[in-house]
This record gives structure tokens, sequence and C-alpha cells, in this order.
């Protein structure tokens, strides 16, 4: 049996070293802090999360400089380098292709999110908290989409599509490019529960425009109105907490709500980017279709 109480400090050490990326920390800081034995820390962490704190620290510092790499293109890397705090654009050139097997000039140029998505496939323990459930209202949207076939690990590849259609077709203005990185997501199922090959997931942006046929698989589609619980999630994005987060909603808010879960799907929609803020400030909205 797990011990939330163990896997509430390992949490909040993952939540410390995202909010700080250009630090270092050493491993007798990060156990004092958690109030574990430095022995006991090292192993239950790499337990819970699957990897090492030390390559923990690596992927959280190289995640948000892939992101300023490719969707913040007049961002020079001696500037990314020392953000992610390295001391100099050599070292964290060594760090980025040692990880990624690509030079950050090479991934800026042409990412190959095939191998960059497995790398963060690590599992973060879940808010222990209740979620802020609200009861919202949506209108029709017009959206510009595309959709999503295969390994979710993988899905950046086809937002990283919509992006490039976006910014070449000059749809959004300057002042609205950051919201280019806050897409709603549609996923058509449990990506646990389905086999790799059949997963898919729709990725939107809000758009109210004809589009013509192209061959980046854009679509314009409009999500449909209507009435959602909207579970606010805060922190890092990643699929366990979701499914947690989900869970709560399912086992302990809808039996006593007086409202019934409809069919249709659920939607994920990010709030803001983590080009602007840290990992733990991300709010995420998971707003799951109800009725009476």
């Amino acid at each position: 049996m797990k011990d939330k109480r163990i896997e509430d400090k390992v949490r909040l050490i993952c939540d410390f070293l995202d909010k700080h990326p250009e630090k270092s920390y050493s491993l007798d800081e990060l156990s004092h802090r958690a109030n574990i034995s430095k022995f006991h820390f090292q192993r239950v962490f790499t337990s819970i999360v699957g990897v090492s704190p030390r390559r923990y620290k690596q992927f959280s510092r190289m995640r948000r400089a892939s992101m300023q790499l490719v969707y913040v293109k007049d961002l020079k890397i001696i500037d990314i380098a020392l953000s992610a705090g390295f001391e100099n654009p050599e070292s964290f050139s060594r760090s980025f292709t040692k990880l990624f097997g690509q030079s950050p000039k090479d991934f800026r140029n042409n990412p190959n999110w095939s191998s960059w998505g497995p790398k963060f496939n690590f599992s973060i323990p879940s808010q222990t908290n209740n979620y802020n459930i609200t009861i919202k209202k949506y209108p029709d949207r017009p959206c510009a989409m595309i959709t999503h076939y295969g390994d979710y690990l993988q899905t950046i590849k086809s937002f990283d599509k919509l992006f490039s259609w976006i910014t070449k077709n000059k749809i959004m203005s300057t002042a609205d490019k950051k919201k280019l990185l806050m897409p709603i997501s549609i996923p058509s199922s449990n990506p646990f529960e389905t086999d790799q090959d059949d997963y898919q997931c729709k990725l939107a942006l809000p758009y109210n425009g004809n589009i013509s046929s192209n061959n980046l698989g854009i679509y314009s589609e409009k999500i449909p109105g209507g009435t959602y619980a909207v579970i606010k999630y805060e922190g890092q994005r990643d699929i366990y907490g979701f499914l947690h987060a989900i869970t709560f909603f399912l086992v302990d808010w809808l039996p006593h709500s007086g409202w019934n879960k409809m069919n249709d799907q659920i939607l994920i929609e990010h709030l803001n980017s983590p080009l602007d803020v840290d990992e733990t400030k991300l709010i995420t909205h998971i707003c799951i279709p109800i009725c009476k």
C-alpha cells in the first residue's frame, strides 16, 4: 500500500524543483526539505517518480528549455541556457544533446518529438486535496483542429503542425501568440486503457474562419456548447494527475451533486503557458459534460 505522506513529500519536492529550474540542490538539501533521511529519500523518490531526484531536476530544466527553443524563436540559445541554470551555452548544448540526441540548434529547427515525449514518461504523485469544481455553460466554439493518432506521449508532434499552420497563415497577432500554447485537448479515451495505435486526441485552438484543404491535417470544427462540470487542476500537466482529478469527480463529487455525466467527450483546457509561469503555477480546466 502506498504511503500518502511520503507521496505528498515527494510531490512537494517535484514542485520545488519545477519552481527553481535555474538552481542546483544537493541530495542533502532536498532530503532535509522533505524531512526524510538521505538514503531513504533517494530510494522512495526514484521508486515513486521513476527517475532519481538529480535526473528529475535535469528533465525539469530541459522541458522548459525545449519549449523555448521551438516556440520562442527570438530568444537566443545562450539566454535559454542561462535561464535553465547552465553557466554557458556549451555545457547546455552537451547536456541537451546527450538527453535528446539533437543539439539545441538542430532541435530548434527540426524538433524530434518522437524521442522527446517518452523522456518525460514519469509519474508525479497526484494532488491529495479536494478539487474545486464549478458548473459552467459554454457556447458553441468554432476552432481550428487537428487529430492526433497513436502514442499519447507524442501528441506534441500533432500540436506542432497546428502551431506551424497558425503561425504560417498569420492567424494570430503577435500579442495573441501566447495563446498558441494554450490549446484545448479532446481525448477520445483513457490512453492507459487504449492500445497505442488506437488512441486519438483532438487538439483545438479557437478560430472562426474558413480552412482550406491542406497537407497538415488541419480542419475546422465546432466544440459543442453545453453544461460542464469544470475541475480546476493546478500544477504540472501530467496524465496521472488528470486521471486522479477525474476519478475524484466520478467517485466523490458526482454521486452527491444532483447531476449526471453525459457520454460526450471531456475537454482539457490549458489556461496559461509553461513559457510564462513555472509548472507549479499552471492552471488546467478539465471540463466534463453533465446534465440533469
